[in-house]
């Protein structure tokens, strides 16, 4: 073979070895598409649609274990801030207002190409569970198979009454449009008190993640209202699990902060009570932003937070890991 073929020979070997290998990194990226906005219509009868318009952020979603088309967003939503009166009945023509900001939530049944929307239940406008706050932010999802789990903070900006860490738990819906998950309660799991400038406690920056019980432990059982028959409940069955939930406590007011990181584990959804709760640091200095990923049936779980600089820390990025009955 003469050089100038040998040379050209080499060449193509380059070529096709640059065009398979942008090939398979192109496979493994995927391709992108249009953007498709979450906040999507409404259903009639659903829940408060608020003005779709007004501005929506920090959100946080999940796609449902063993069905990739079913995926949920929860979000900050302004939706309700200022559409409409107190006194509007829900989904009437002229929208509802909710005073403040709430959680807003989103639901996709394939795979996020179309969305439906509303403001999250037990806002300030809703008879039949305001969880008694005025304002509702940062959520957080947790998707397990047959439920979600979804949290966040609220409370009083005059500073009125105290505010909270709550957790919505929804049970996946049978019907096969609309919305793929049904609202079945908002529990408060820890009361504050008032900001961090005013004494007392203020919680904030929480973290979540989920875990499945170990194979062979029983399911869980929740007991709501059937749609089919007015008047009746019925059972519904779904694998035991565990919300794994991390937050910051300001103590204290401006001239004496600090600060905890407390790391709690709710099993078998029961929120109402913490199957394990710890410290996991306290100090003058500021702690906040909790990260939590567990594992191995909650068995290792690993809690991350960041640490701020002040006279005695140098800025940091702290973790500890934790089993069922302990945290190292």
């Amino acid at each position: 073979m003469s050089s100038k073929n040998r040379q050209l020979s080499t060449a193509k070997k380059a070529l096709a070895l640059l065009c398979l290998t942008a090939c398979t990194s192109a496979l493994g990226q995927g391709f992108p598409q249009d953007n498709v906005n979450t906040a999507g219509p409404t259903p009639a009868g659903w829940l408060d649609a608020g003005n779709p318009l007004k501005q929506m952020n920090e959100p946080d979603c999940a796609v449902a274990p063993g069905k990739p088309n079913v995926v949920v967003c929860g979000m900050n939503d302004y939706s309700g801030v200022d559409p409409g009166s107190l006194d509007t009945p829900v989904n009437s023509p002229e929208l509802r207002s909710v005073g403040d900001s709430w959680l807003g939530i989103a639901m996709s049944r394939d795979f996020g190409r179309r969305w439906i929307r509303g403001i999250h239940p037990c806002h300030p406008a809703d008879p039949d569970c305001w969880n008694g706050q005025f304002y509702m932010a940062d959520p957080n999802l947790s998707p397990f198979p047959g439920v979600l789990a979804m949290s966040g903070i609220s409370g009083d900006r005059n500073g009125t009454q105290p505010g909270g860490l709550y957790m919505a738990t929804w049970l996946e819906s049978n019907a096969v449009t609309g919305p793929a998950y049904d609202f079945v309660e908002m529990v408060q799991l820890e009361q504050g008190t008032d900001g961090p400038g005013g004494g007392g406690s203020f919680l904030d920056k929480p973290g979540q993640d989920e875990s499945l019980a170990p194979p062979g432990t029983p399911p869980v059982v929740f007991t709501v209202p059937d749609p089919n028959i007015p008047g009746a409940t019925k059972d519904v069955s779904v694998p035991a699990g565990s919300v794994h939930f991390v937050y910051s406590k300001f103590v204290g007011n401006d001239n004496n902060l600090g600060t905890k990181i407390i790391y709690n584990r709710y099993d078998n959804y029961d929120f109402s009570n913490a199957a394990f709760s710890t410290k996991l640091s306290e100090g003058s200095e500021i702690n906040q932003g909790g990260y939590v990923s567990a594992r191995d049936y909650g068995r290792d779980t690993l809690v991350v937070w960041r640490r701020f600089e002040d006279n005695n820390e140098k800025a940091s990025i702290m973790f500890v890991t934790c089993n069922l009955t302990k945290c190292t």
